[in-house]
């Protein structure tokens, strides 16, 4: 067994058990690393299928190179997969980048194949030199810690065998097995920013300094380490500090964690797409007692008195009806219904309860959350007030708004601010005789 075979068969008795037992499904490409990764397993007599993906960029050589791995590998005993998929259309309607769209498409494909064929593990040929080139791109793009830690060695069921393997041993170990391969031109074309790197930047630091590649590669083994211990112990320190709601929306007292509020707010916020910029805005609105807004593609983050307030602003709240038969909700909200004769009535004074005079509604009702514009009578109240300022009045937080339920009567006339409020027109007076009792409660 040669120094490449024994890389490959090292990494997978580590970090597989039982490895020479279960399936692999092989990503192949066409290329040197793919091919030369999926005769290794066959040389190793491992257990595997090949997926090949047919992007459609590059004209004549991308169907060139389905057929050849449907040529090379046809004569063996290998189950094959094959798919061909418009990437231009699928980034257009994504609103993603061509590079984006296409790894989206690759592991769609490899995973669906996966689930359905019984493969244990999804086989990527990642080299060295991609890790490497993928450590600067991210770099580039403004990458933290996770960044920085480059393409994983293994993430759930998605292994990288040559992770540690330089881009020269593949190529020496495929010269002397004489083993076929397909070229992409577009390797060489410095307008792509992983291709600059790799002609441009790193042969500039090869001559600055020799075996930087090594030390490039250890580095960044060291800092998948870190990343992997900083995201365990970020998470298990905010899940003990954050309230987290139904819709992915959360909130977090910030008040104590000054020192690393940036550390938190952006492993909070950069995946929702924050800037750098408005981590650090959102920093100086914290202390402020005044509510601050700040907008994310899906997510309106509030700032007031140290708290943050992180809001899903594409959730879709469902409404539903009320007649009067129904006697309790358990959906959206949980909320009891008893109609009863006046002189049963014993006033509960809590918000959680609504008296309401029958005969001063019409149904059906319906439960709703609060829309911009709605207004209604609060109890005591002679004119009509939006209840945007009722909630201001009445100090609700951005979560308590966002998680406001009003409901209202067939004539479009809002009886209840739901734990807060009566209309003044559905109150009960000596002339009411039957009355809708509602009960919110949380239990």
């Amino acid at each position: 067994m040669v120094k490449l075979e024994k890389e490959v068969y090292n990494f997978l008795n580590k970090n597989i058990e039982n490895f020479k037992d279960i399936k692999y499904l092989l990503g192949v490409s066409g290329g040197i690393d793919s091919m030369v990764l999926a005769y290794i397993f066959q040389r190793l007599q491992l257990k595997f299928g090949v997926a090949h993906i047919n992007f459609q960029l590059r004209g004549d050589d991308s169907d060139s190179d389905e057929i050849f791995v449907k040529q090379w590998f046809d004569p063996f005993d290998i189950p094959l997969y094959f798919k061909k998929v418009n990437t231009i259309e699928y980034a257009e309607k994504n609103k993603v980048s061509i590079e984006e769209a296409a790894r989206q498409l690759r592991y769609d494909f490899f995973e669906k194949l996966a689930y359905k064929y019984d493969y244990n593990y999804i086989v990527l040929a990642h080299h060295a030199n991609d890790v490497i080139e993928t450590l600067f791109i991210n770099l580039l793009r403004g990458a933290t810690i996770n960044g920085l830690a480059s393409i994983p060695k293994m993430r759930d069921n998605i292994i990288r065998p040559l992770w540690h393997v330089s881009r020269d041993e593949i190529e020496r170990y495929t010269k002397y097995h004489n083993i076929p391969y397909r070229l992409d031109k577009t390797n060489d074309e410095l307008i792509f920013l992983r291709n600059r790197i790799r002609h441009e930047l790193l042969p500039l630091l090869r001559d600055m300094r020799a075996g930087v590649d090594k030390t490039l590669i250890n580095n960044i083994d060291v800092l998948q380490a870190q990343s992997q211990c900083y995201n365990y112990l970020m998470k298990n320190y905010i899940n003990s500090k954050i309230n987290k709601y139904s819709d992915h929306s959360f909130s977090l007292d910030m008040s104590n964690i000054h020192t690393i509020s940036l550390a938190v707010l952006h492993f909070l916020l950069s995946p929702l797409s924050a800037t750098y910029d408005q981590l650090q805005n959102i920093i100086n609105a914290l202390p402020l007692s005044e509510t601050r807004k700040f907008i994310l593609p899906d997510y309106d983050v509030y700032t007031q008195k140290n708290i943050l307030y992180v809001i899903n602003n594409k959730t879709i709240f469902p409404e539903l009806i009320i007649d009067k038969e129904t006697k309790e909700i358990k959906t959206l909200i949980k909320l009891k219904i008893q109609i009863l004769p006046i002189q049963q009535i014993k006033i509960k004074k809590s918000n959680n309860y609504a008296y309401i005079d029958l005969n001063k509604i019409i149904f059906p009702l319906k439960l709703r959350k609060i829309r911009d514009g709605d207004m209604f009578i609060p109890l005591g109240f002679h004119g009509k007030m939006k209840i945007s300022d009722f909630l201001i009045n009445q100090k609700a937080s951005p979560i308590d708004k966002h998680f406001q339920y009003v409901i209202e009567d067939a004539s479009s006339k809002i009886i209840w601010v739901v734990g807060r409020r009566i209309s003044d027109l559905v109150k009960i007076d000596k002339n009411t005789k039957q009355v809708m009792v509602i009960e919110l409660y949380k239990k």
